[in-house]
């Protein structure tokens, strides 16, 4: 299968492109710099050169492709968090970039299109379980996931198959977010947000 994959770089996207070659699928990544395009070929994957905010070409990209995985995220470090201006090129990627992207998948017939949203803008739901019929209640740093959402719902009303996951936080190996816990550990702060029976969705990325 030719598959294109954005953020391939990042924490998921790491793991998912090895797996991706180790299973024989041809796989190509968007790649913004040198070190990226060596750590993708490294994964043994083709490094790509073009725009989220380029339409066309973003076309020419995803020509011949059969599956698009859009992992591409600019997740702010810790300490500027919480500050919504932080979020803006994320919630670019999010909007513009999935749209185009989801755009560009229907123009060349793109079969399958992947996007990993969020698991955090749900409600507390107490013991109750969570699942498909609740519905979210977003703060505006995660707004623009359910954009996305709803962008790549739109793939399906267009012929192609799209897999929307709702995953909770990544950490393991290289995850920035992994680090900045381990180092608040050192000087004896626990780094973990809510009540201290609340449940957090966590799953370990390699």
């Amino acid at each position: 299968m030719n598959v294109f994959i954005t953020g391939a770089t990042g924490v998921l996207g790491k793991t998912v492109t090895r797996l991706l070659v180790d299973s024989g699928h041809n796989v190509r990544a968007f790649a913004r710099s040198p070190a990226n395009e060596s750590r993708l070929r490294d994964l043994g994957a083709e490094p790509v050169h073009t725009s989220l905010f380029e339409p066309a070409m973003l076309r020419a990209t995803v020509k011949n492709t059969d599956a698009i995985l859009h992992l591409a995220t600019h997740i702010p470090p810790a300490n500027k968090s919480g500050r919504l201006d932080a979020w803006a090129e994320n919630d670019r990627l999010r909007r513009d970039g999935t749209r185009n992207l989801v755009d560009a998948a229907i123009e060349e017939r793109v079969s399958t299109f992947l996007y990993p949203g969020i698991a955090f803008f749900y409600p507390d739901r107490a013991a109750n379980w969570v699942d498909e019929t609740v519905f979210p209640a977003p703060t505006p740093i995660l707004e623009s996931s359910i954009y996305a959402e709803k962008e790549v719902e739109r793939f399906t009303k267009n012929g192609g198959r799209a897999l929307i996951l709702r995953m909770g936080g990544f950490y393991g190996p290289g995850a920035e977010s992994t680090r900045n816990v381990l180092h608040a550990a050192g000087y004896g702060f626990a780094m973990f947000f809510g009540k201290s029976k609340a449940y957090t969705p966590l799953i370990w990325v390699d």
